[in-house]
């Protein structure tokens, strides 16, 4: 027998033995555990591995080009958009001891566009919204004083001497048109339960000087209808509104800063009569609303049902230049969306007045463009580019947010290379939702490789795409009726348009003979 036939026939027999059997079962327990230990390990390590992988990409992220060649202005909606200096923008006043913003969140209520973020990391390049803050890019610092406030211009006043440690001139305005405001109501024996301080902010005018911001609803208990029964009561009250603002004076002042160019409050101001409500301008700067019946909604999200009627998103883009046209527009039998430039002249105040007027408010973003015949069309004042970091972007769009108040979504302006841009695209997404985390988004699909709006579904924003463009040629009734097909066909349509007469003159003759089973609503998908 050879000697391996007895290496067999001894193992066989320890094997069958009772201490062999022993052996067996505890070795096979050892490799059990020692499997189960490289499994967990194989797990973490690969968690591990994602971890730095993810860190990896912000970095790289973070690191990628910064700033492209200057470019020039765009062929669409170019004319009417103005170059600013953002100098211009951002208040040249030095703060002294300047709360920082998360504390002026909870000791002063406020209640702006942007939402603190606690977890946001800070950095060496004051990005934070805390830091932002500190170094004057918010441009609209609102609060909610609330409803049984007296009278909320105290604060306001206290809040922006708070931030800018000095009076301005237009505190002063401001202050004098809110006596003559509450005079008046004195005169008409208006109770105090009837008054209501439906909204209350400091902003700031284009030249970066604060002032206050005051909405106040005429409301008699148990009743919707407007406060003054008759055009005569209404008229009586404007009158006596207007002769108490004319008998103010301003207070004079010794800074040669300060100097008015007439010591009549009346000089620069204007009361404008917009039906359902009045609101006062000085120097084109809207400081008061008075709501005379409640402010309702015109648009409201709707998610397509299986009805007959259909759905239209009607979005007018390019708007803050020319308030003319605004104002007209607000004035359609139907109501539209108004995406409006951010920092541009009139954008503050159109936004303003459309809410009022129960219209939503998108913020229309800049952003890169693809070259065009050898030329790079300009974006515009706030832009964003193809590679900024996600720092950047933050202090961009707070900026731009604040420009415009009472937004409900965002849309693209231009930006076939931005959003065509996945990482950028991502980049964009991770600082709003950690600015305005329920803003609505339309892609305005400039390129038809765009990512806005996929990504943007991924990241949890409600949001659309356009559809049509409807005044990019010469018929807009042609673009409109194609418009219409389609969403009678698919039951929703995104469709835009632009702040220019030929489409305000085209949206009225459509007005005359559309169907009555169009739906206007927000973005619903």
């Amino acid at each position: 027998m050879s000697t391996f036939h007895k290496i067999i026939q001894k193992t066989t027999r320890f094997v069958s033995s009772k201490m062999g059997l022993q052996v067996f079962l505890f070795a096979t327990a050892f490799i059990f555990v020692v499997s189960i230990s490289f499994i967990v390990g194989s797990i973490f390590s690969t968690n591990q591995h994602k971890e730095n992988s993810q860190q990896s990409l912000e970095n790289t992220q973070q690191n990628a080009q910064k700033s492209l060649d200057n470019t020039e202005l765009s062929s669409s909606g170019s004319d009417a958009l103005k170059k600013k200096s953002q100098d211009s923008l951002i208040p040249q006043k030095n703060l002294t001891e300047p709360h920082a913003l998360t504390q002026l969140f909870s000791e002063q209520n406020l209640n702006s566009n942007l939402v603190p973020n606690a977890n946001q990391k800070k950095s060496p390049e004051m990005t934070s919204l805390e830091n932002a803050f500190l170094k004057n890019d918010l441009q609209i610092f609102e609060f909610n004083a609330g409803n049984q406030e007296a009278d909320p211009m105290n604060k306001l006043s206290e809040l922006i001497q708070e931030i800018y440690s000095i009076d301005t001139p237009l505190l002063d305005i401001a202050q004098e048109i809110n006596a003559s405001i509450f005079q008046t109501f004195a005169h008409f024996s208006i109770k105090n339960e009837d008054i209501l301080f439906a909204e209350n902010a400091a902003r700031l005018s284009q030249q970066g000087e604060p002032y206050p911001f005051i909405v106040l609803e005429l409301s008699r208990k148990d009743s919707n209808l407007p406060y003054f029964q008759s055009k005569k009561e209404k008229e009586e009250f404007i009158s006596v509104l207007l002769n108490n603002i004319k008998r103010r004076e301003l207070p004079q002042k010794s800074s040669k800063k300060k100097q008015f160019t007439s010591t009549k409050l009346s000089a620069k101001v204007k009361l404008i009569n917009e039906e359902s409500f009045l609101y006062i301008t000085y120097n084109n700067i809207i400081s008061h609303v008075i709501r005379l019946e409640p402010r309702t909604e015109r648009i409201r999200p709707l998610s397509p049902l299986k009805s007959e009627k259909f759905y239209f998103t009607l979005i007018i883009d390019d708007v803050g230049e020319n308030l003319t046209i605004a104002r007209k527009l607000m004035d359609l039998p139907f109501p539209v969306v108004f995406s409006i430039w951010p920092q541009s002249t009139h954008g503050t105040s159109i936004a303003t007045l459309a809410h009022e007027k129960g219209l939503p408010v998108f913020l229309h973003q800049p952003m890169e463009p693809m070259p065009n015949a050898n030329r790079v069309p300009r974006m515009g004042v706030g832009g964003l580019k193809v590679g900024m970091s996600q720092e950047e972007i933050t202090r961009i769009l707070q900026k731009n947010i604040l420009s415009v108040p009472h937004l409900r979504g965002i849309n693209n302006h231009m930006g076939s290379k931005f959003t065509t841009h996945s990482i950028s695209v991502n980049t964009f997404l991770l600082a709003l939702r950690n600015i305005m985390p329920h803003a609505l988004i339309v892609d305005s699909l400039t390129h038809s490789k765009s990512f806005l709006y996929s990504h943007a579904k991924q990241h949890g924003f409600l949001t659309g795409k356009r559809n049509y463009f409807i005044d990019d040629d010469e018929n807009i009734l042609q673009a409109l009726n194609r418009a219409y097909i389609f969403a009678k066909k698919n039951k929703h349509a995104y469709v835009i348009g632009h702040a220019r007469r030929e489409t305000l003159k085209a949206l009225l003759k459509w007005d005359k003979y559309k169907d009555k089973n169009i739906v206007f609503t927000l973005p619903s998908h």
